[in-house]
């Protein structure tokens, strides 16, 4: 009965939200009204009103507003995105649940460019991936949405949209800290180089001082040193074309506290240090054909490191191709596209704590989609529907498909249902990595005179799978939206998704 009156109350706050905006909202223009726009989504540009998903938009002026000095930080705004603090560098942050250090089925993006890892299918959020003064705005998906973004979009999809130079003409430096030890530096200049030609570069830094720790009172090991620098140039070649070039350099330094301590071997507290680095080079270009075809294609080179002292040292090539294509025809928008990933890598390890089967590994990613948004009722009734095939070297082939229904019965208003399957395919530490898990004394009776039993050493490690079958999500979602205003909107979202093939550890 509680839960009855709490969704009573939710939408009738709903509805008089509603009556008293009406008015206002119904003034705007078409213009006015698709300012609450994003991409993300279904791969092209709509206005909030026109979307079948669980969606949420950070701003630049959202970002200025929060303070936060780290992206994580900045999330915590998103609703039904979980957020938690590790220590000063590390975050655990997912959507819908299944949260922890290596959160594995949140596809997060940088214009695009996936940059999960592909060892843990996870985001190491203390590397900075973009300035924050850089950010146009963020745009969050709660649900699954692999058919558009493939591996790791089970839950939901993070979009981090940069804002383009014509934004970013001039200079800037921006100073701020807290209390606690933290500070941060933004330096940027840009220039309008033509009327189609502008670029910018721009630096940021960043320090926290260790925390404290509760017990004693004395600082902790978790000092904090990042930096990025991005640069961007932006050009356009006129009758429906652009091109844009980025690059990306990221350093981050940190280390952690463990407590290690095993029956044999004893107490092990120990304090590596962990250094990141990543670098990357984009270029996009985008063009309209005389047939009216939009398309996109965008390539990458990323090249990136892990090393924590006297365990794990990694360095990382990665190169990312994607292209797609868009055409209206009568009340069909069709989207396709494809994409291709390889990430090859060389890894070395401290045994026996961890251990890695093979030094080196070269995994490749294929995947191909289509979309149609098939307009039923103008203005009022959409079907969506999209299916996507997807190739890894791990995992064979795997599909991914939805279906949505969008209904609007006003300009404000929308109400839809979707259902989706999505695939998480397996990373390269579920298939490789063994671990160090407990070392024990066990006692057995002895078949000899003397001692009635023998004392036997046990090493218990746990082992990977080269076998493992990629994790798979299926469910459906009903939810509402009311667009109060160009900059407001308030959604509310049931679900229920099953999961099967989930991964799980066990010592051997």
């Amino acid at each position: 009965m509680k839960q009855g009156t709490l969704w009573i109350a939710i939408l009738a706050t709903f509805a008089h939200g509603s009556h008293a905006n009406s008015d206002a909202i119904e003034d705007l223009s078409l213009e006015d009204l698709i300012k609450a726009e994003i991409t993300s989504v279904s791969r092209k540009s709509q206005s909030m009103t026109d979307i079948p998903a669980a969606a949420f938009v950070i701003t630049a002026e959202d970002i200025r507003r929060s303070g936060a000095q780290a992206l994580p930080d900045v999330l915590r705004m998103a609703p039904g995105i979980e957020v938690a603090q590790i220590d000063n560098g590390r975050y655990a942050v997912s959507a819908r649940g299944f949260n922890g250090r290596f959160a594995n089925k949140l596809q997060v993006l940088v214009d695009g460019r996936s940059i999960y890892h592909p060892v843990f299918s996870g985001v190491t959020w203390e590397l900075d991936p973009i300035p924050l003064e850089d950010i146009e705005r963020i745009e969050i998906i709660r649900g699954a949405g692999a058919v558009m973004w493939g591996a790791n979009a089970v839950n939901g999809v993070i979009n981090i949209i940069s804002k383009h130079t014509r934004q970013q003409d001039g200079g800037a430096v921006s100073v701020s800290g807290g209390n606690k030890g933290t500070a941060n530096v933004y330096a940027r200049i840009g220039q309008r180089a033509s009327e189609a030609t502008s670029w910018k570069l721009s630096a940021q830094g960043r320090h926290i001082d260790p925390s404290r720790l509760h017990g004693t009172d004395s600082d902790s090991v978790d000092r904090l040193e990042n930096a990025v620098v991005d640069f961007r140039l932006d050009h356009d070649l006129a009758s429906g074309r652009d091109l844009s070039i980025w690059g990306n350099a990221s350093r981050s330094t940190t280390r952690e506290a463990w407590d290690l301590s095993f029956p044999l071997i004893g107490p092990l507290p120990l304090s590596p240090t962990q250094k990141l680095h990543s670098e990357s080079l984009v270029g996009r270009y985008r063009w309209l054909s005389d047939r009216g075809i939009e398309s996109s294609i965008q390539a990458s080179v990323t090249t990136s490191g892990i090393d924590i002292t006297n365990f794990y040292h990694e360095e990382r090539t990665t190169y990312d191709l994607d292209y797609q294509g868009r055409y209206a025809v009568g009340r069909h928008d069709i989207l396709w596209g494809f994409s291709h990933r390889r990430s090859s890598d060389e890894i070395s390890t401290g045994e026996p704590y961890i251990a890695m089967r093979s030094p080196t590994y070269i995994q490749r990613n294929t995947g191909l989609f289509i979309h149609d948004d098939w307009t039923l009722i103008p203005e009022h009734l959409k079907l969506g529907l999209g299916v996507r095939g997807d190739k890894t070297t791990a995992n064979g082939t795997n599909l991914s498909t939805n279906a949505t229904l969008l209904w609007t019965p006003t300009r404000t208003d929308s109400t839809w249902i979707k259902y989706a399957q999505a695939p998480r395919t397996s990373s390269r530490a579920e298939r490789d990595v063994s671990i160090l898990a407990g070392a024990s004394m066990l006692q057995f009776p002895s078949p000899l005179p003397g001692p009635a039993v023998i004392n036997v050493p046990m090493i218990a490690y746990v082992k990977p799978n080269s076998n493992l079958s990629a994790e798979k999500a299926e469910g459906i979602e009903l939810g509402y939206r009311k667009q109060f205003s160009s900059t407001f909107s308030a959604d509310v979202t049931a679900y229920r998704y099953r999961y099967t093939h989930l991964r799980s550890g066990k010592q051997t």
